[in-house]
């Protein structure tokens, strides 16, 4: 109503004006010819605000905050969007050739930025040049060996090994150096009334609408304590929990769940000779038997994605695979046990051979307590094999002593992994998880990477020697405005629908 009225009230003093000037600066026509008067600054009860901070860069290749990376896809398109299957969403490219370790990249004619620069091969080169420099962006490009221009509208890219989706991985933004700035291909446009941002709609986006939100607001979040307090003022429209310090406050009746490649699994000690754990028939049983859907149920708000392999069970590639089911094989497991002799029960109701009992240790840091719900909902799982599992908790540096210092059965971990889940760092000697894995494990997926080995042999591997058990891939919660309809995620992509997002008045 106050965005009528203050239109109203404009349209009132606009008779005068335009008797004595004739410019058209403030108006627009519209598709079907009428004309729309649109008001010159950023409406100030914009339907749809977003947080930002001033205290951040929006250069894509300067951003180090969550908040200003969140909106990055909003000015900026890529060559592919990342997609939970692997496959890559095509945005600026037009089709792709896979040959071996070689993708040819045809990209689409016609799209210009958002200043009218028409889009070529140059502007991809140039952007990758500065993405494997970025810290955030680099990780995804570690495995490029060469990036080469064909033509104006063709690449050839090699990669170092087989890549698990090489398209996913090719999702940093694509800019055109406009002096100290940059400009994208992007649904909106960066602009400033006087010295506050707003995002305006790109009328050059190659797939504009006049139906898309016109303007976006952005509200400054530096030196604000907290994003809970911007939403509940209704100064921004969404919040988006990432659970990381779990503590989660309900804030609205409507809330959205936003993919994130974040694998949570349980780590299990190859290395550590005595324990049960460096025996590779009891990892097969705990990896067999455990029921991930219970367990990421009790865990993360049920935010969470079970998986029986490290990869997300959407990934084009487990297609045709023989996976395990993310409910368990129980009778499977307990055959397992049995044969070897585990086919007796202490009083406390765990198994035993008559000598030994199966019992073991879960390490878990205390720091959030989501997973320490990991943990107990693993225990759980783990007693309806037989097996006694008592909870180790640490605070962060007594965690990751435990880990160095390989003392420990099994413990839960968490990683962010590459746009194409990349397992390296778990199976290269340096990786940041490389907790407690043999190298004849290592060398199986050494012999993927160099073509030795398919993914069927991958995973029937995994699945023989099992260094890790994968539970699930989380989520994080967006709450919404209720009155806001029309809204999708993606993984990297919080706002993908921004542009057709509607308020209920």
């Amino acid at each position: 109503m106050k965005k009528i009225i203050a239109i109203l009230l404009i349209l009132s003093f606009s008779v005068t004006l335009f008797s004595c000037d004739n410019s058209t600066g403030n108006e627009e026509e519209t598709e079907s010819g009428d004309w729309e008067y649109v008001l010159p600054t950023p409406v100030v009860n914009a339907d749809v605000s977003l947080p930002f901070t001033s205290a951040d860069s929006f250069n894509p290749y300067k951003s180090k905050s969550k908040l200003n990376r969140k909106l990055i896809p909003l000015m900026y398109e890529a060559l592919y969007s990342k997609t939970e299957d692997g496959y890559g969403y095509p945005q600026l490219a037009l089709s792709a050739t896979e040959s071996g370790k070689t993708v040819t990249i045809k990209l689409k004619q016609g799209i210009v930025f958002s200043d009218g620069t028409p889009f070529n091969a140059d502007n991809v080169k140039y952007s990758y040049e500065l993405a494997k420099k970025n810290a955030y962006y680099k990780n995804n490009l570690k495995d490029i060996k060469a990036f080469q221009v064909v033509d104006n509208f063709t690449l050839k890219i090699t990669f170092s090994g087989a890549m698990l989706s090489p398209l996913n991985l090719l999702s940093f933004p694509i800019v055109l150096e406009n002096g100290n700035a940059f400009l994208g291909t992007g649904k909106y446009v960066l602009k400033y009334l006087q010295s506050t941002p707003y995002f305006e709609v790109n009328k050059n986006n190659a797939n504009y609408s006049p139906q898309w939100n016109k303007q976006i607001a952005l509200y400054d979040m530096a030196g604000s304590s907290s994003e809970v307090y911007a939403f509940k003022a209704n100064k921004i429209s969404v919040y988006d929990d990432d659970l990381t310090d779990g503590a989660y406050e309900n804030l609205s009746s409507k809330t959205v769940s936003v993919p994130t490649n974040n694998l949570v699994y349980a780590g299990l000690n190859m290395k550590w000779a005595g324990s049960i754990t460096s025996v590779a028939w009891i990892r097969r049983v705990i990896n067999i038997g455990i029921n991930r859907v219970d367990i990421g149920a009790a865990s993360f708000l049920g935010q969470t994605e079970p998986a029986t392999t490290p990869f997300k069970p959407s990934f084009y590639k487990l297609s045709g695979q023989e996976l395990l089911e993310p409910t368990g094989d129980l009778n499977r497991a307990i055959n397992i046990l049995e044969e070897n002799g585990y086919d007796k029960f202490t009083n406390e109701g765990y198994r035993t051979d008559g000598v030994n009992t199966l019992k073991l240790s879960i390490l878990v840091c205390n720091e959030n307590p989501y997973k320490k719900g990991v943990a107990e909902a693993l225990q759980k799982s783990l007693a309806t094999l037989g097996i006694k599992a008592t909870i180790s908790l640490k605070n962060n540096e007594e965690y990751l002593k435990a880990l160095e210092a390989g003392h420990y059965e099994i413990y839960i971990g968490e990683i962010e992994l590459p746009a194409d889940c990349d397992l390296s760092e778990f199976f290269t000697e340096n990786g940041q998880v490389n907790y407690g894995i043999a190298e004849k494990t290592s060398a199986l997926y050494s012999n993927f990477k160099s073509g030795k080995a398919n993914m069927t042999e991958l995973i029937e591997g995994f699945y023989l020697q099992a260094p890790f058990a994968p539970l699930f891939y989380r989520k994080t919660v967006m709450s919404v405005n209720p009155n806001i309809s029309g809204i999708t995620t993606n993984e990297g992509d919080v706002y993908l629908s921004v542009s057709d997002w509607r308020v209920k008045k």
